[in-house]
């Protein structure tokens, strides 16, 4: 398995956090980003914040993240990152979300496949049976 270093900016209009994690390709099992300065989950965090953009970046290859609670696993927000350098603020806007203390965000990256005529490709499924 090989690892990433992933990034996201989790704010509103007029606070933001950082949060980190070298995270394993191809798993959402362990890759929790926590906050650079305390290593706190996003809800323990920021319980009761009002968000509204979610920006994640990514060394390499893909990545999707999602902020899931931790009690009842469900997906509350969701998106795709953005390659190191290549992000932009206005483009990451979610819809406004208030932050529930059970909440946590994890990222999924892929590689870069390096294999002739071979590529990684990912998606969103949106059922009536939620988001997978």
């Amino acid at each position: 398995m090989t690892t990433q270093t992933v990034q996201a900016t989790v704010s509103n209009g007029s606070m933001g956090k950082v949060f980190t994690e070298t995270a394993t390709d191809g798993q959402w099992d362990g890759n929790t980003l926590t906050d650079s300065l305390s290593s706190q989950q996003l809800g323990i965090l920021m319980p009761r914040v009002g968000i509204n953009h979610v920006q994640l970046q990514y060394e390499g290859g893909l990545c999707a993240w999602r902020i899931q609670n931790a009690a009842t696993l469900t997906f509350q927000r969701y998106g795709f990152g953005v390659k190191d350098g290549l992000s932009c603020y206005s483009s990451q806007a979610i819809a406004p979300y208030t932050i529930n203390p059970n909440d946590i965000l994890t990222a999924y990256p892929l590689p870069t496949d390096t294999t002739v005529q071979e590529s990684n490709v990912m998606a969103w499924v949106v059922t009536s049976k939620g988001v997978e």
